[in-house]
């Protein structure tokens, strides 16, 4: 009785101390986990957001708040928690009342068998008393002692109810500290299940938004590929439809070519053969007039004769006039030469001897006969001159006459040639007609062809422009 009475009151003594050493490591356990928060990419304590008491920190950090994470990857109160509840459901079933600490303390005097259940929860709400190490004897040795006893023991029962008041007012925080440290374990369990399912959603959907994303891929791949197919396809049925045209565009210009030079053909044998008609009606007239004027030819060759011979006169006239020409000037030249022998003889005789003198007129008069027979011969030849004037005269004449004859002659063959050239131009113009009809039908034929080259050019130039923008889709799609 005495042993109990006594042990309260270092209890009471101690708890300052307890407290003090349950603050300082509080403090302890909130900058532990300050620096873990930090450390841990962003993560904060579950109790720092909220309002806690000062007691509940202590517990937190008597139960296991610095020893950061447990082996369930959990924090201070829960793992507090946690171990409570574990120690406290391993050997009995489940108590809630023993679980939040409901059950109180029993009394003082109550048996040890009574008070060994609750325990576990005093235990953990305070501190465990250290005992006194000093202990009072059963009974005391002297009876003035137990005199002094009795104010000393109503002093230990006011402690001992003091303390009995503060243990109950601890053990209610304590309760209500472990009630809000359960319902801030399942807050914070509903939270991280509510996260967890947000997490696996989150994840679910971007595997879903990936898998989406490959499937569009994969179809975006497959339809290039188709639409690649496609165009090929398309490109090959383009080449082909183009190949056919070109040929059936080759058909048809040579079936044409072969019409119009078939007709080109039968146009030109058509004006072939009237040319032919006409050459021929033609010569047939000429042929006809021939046999029916034979004077013609007559006077032809009278005219060609007579114009022969009249040639042939010139020619020995001017030959006629040269010669006596040239031999008019050689006697001018010796009549000169022997009067300049007869003046030099006529002063060398004046100035000689009479002998020299009859000598020199003896001469004189050779040479004057000389000089006569010069004038007689120049006489003769201004006769033959005149002769052959008058010859060329009257071979003018007979000229003149065959030329008008010739002229009346050739004035009906003129027009005898006139109508053979009327003819002839009416045959040159018909030919020049054919001939500018086989242009007029060749510039056609070129038009044509230049039309189709055209059409094939610009058919080829569409399809380059296609293929280009096939080329460019396809690029796109693939970039895409």
């Amino acid at each position: 009785m005495l042993s109990f009475a006594h042990s309260p009151t270092p209890t009471a003594e101690r708890s300052p101390q307890a407290d003090a050493r349950s603050s300082s490591s509080s403090s302890k356990n909130n900058n532990n986990n300050s620096k873990s928060s930090s450390s841990s990419g962003g993560g904060k304590n579950p109790l720092s957001g909220l309002p806690v008491h000062g007691s509940v920190q202590r517990s937190y950090a008597a139960l296991g708040g610095d020893s950061g994470m447990s082996g369930t990857g959990k924090r201070g109160p829960e793992a507090a928690l946690e171990l409570h509840t574990t120690e406290a459901t391993s050997g009995a079933p489940w108590d809630m009342d023993s679980l939040l600490g409901l059950k109180r303390a029993p009394p003082p005097g109550a048996p040890s068998g009574s008070s060994s259940a609750p325990q576990p929860a005093a235990s953990a709400a305070a501190p465990t008393p250290e005992v006194a190490p000093t202990s009072l004897p059963m009974e005391a040795p002297e009876k003035p002692a137990e005199a002094s006893q009795v104010p000393r023991f109503s002093a230990n029962a006011a402690s001992l109810a003091e303390a009995n008041l503060r243990n109950a007012q601890l053990e209610a925080e304590a309760q209500q500290l472990r009630h809000e440290l359960l319902l801030l374990k399942r807050r914070m369990q509903c939270e991280s299940a509510a996260q967890q399912a947000q997490h696996e959603a989150d994840i679910a959907a971007a595997r879903a938004d990936w898998e989406t994303l490959a499937r569009y891929e994969e179809d975006v791949r497959l339809l290039g590929q188709a639409r690649g197919c496609v165009l090929q396809q398309q490109r090959v049925e383009q080449q082909q439809q183009q190949e056919q045209q070109q040929l059936q565009m080759q058909q048809a210009l040579q079936a044409e070519r072969d019409h119009w030079s078939a007709r080109l053909q039968a146009v030109n044998d058509e004006w072939r053969r009237k040319l032919q008609d006409e050459q021929r009606q033609a010569e047939a007239k000429l042929q006809q007039q021939q046999r029916e004027t034979p004077v013609w030819h007559e006077l032809h060759a009278l005219a060609l004769e007579s114009q022969r011979r009249s040639e042939e006169f010139k020619r020995l006239l001017q030959s006629l006039q040269q010669q006596q020409q040239q031999q008019l000037k050689q006697q001018q030249l010796q009549l000169q030469q022997l009067r300049q022998q007869l003046l030099l003889q006529q002063q060398r005789a004046e100035g000689a001897d009479p002998e020299r003198q009859c000598e020199a007129c003896g001469r004189h008069a050779e040479m004057e006969s000389a000089v006569t027979a010069l004038q007689q011969q120049q006489q003769a030849l201004q006769q033959q001159q005149q002769a052959l004037v008058l010859l060329a005269q009257e071979t003018a004449k007979l000229r003149d006459e065959t030329e008008q004859r010739t002229k009346a002659a050739s004035a009906k063959l003129a027009a005898e040639s006139f109508q053979l050239q009327n003819l002839h131009r009416s045959l040159l113009e018909s030919r020049q007609q054919q001939q500018l009809l086989q242009q007029q039908q060749q510039q056609q034929l070129q038009q044509q062809q230049q039309f189709i080259e055209q059409q094939q050019h610009a058919f080829a130039q569409r399809q380059l422009q296609a293929e280009s923008e096939v080329a460019t889709k396809q690029l796109e799609l693939e970039q895409a």
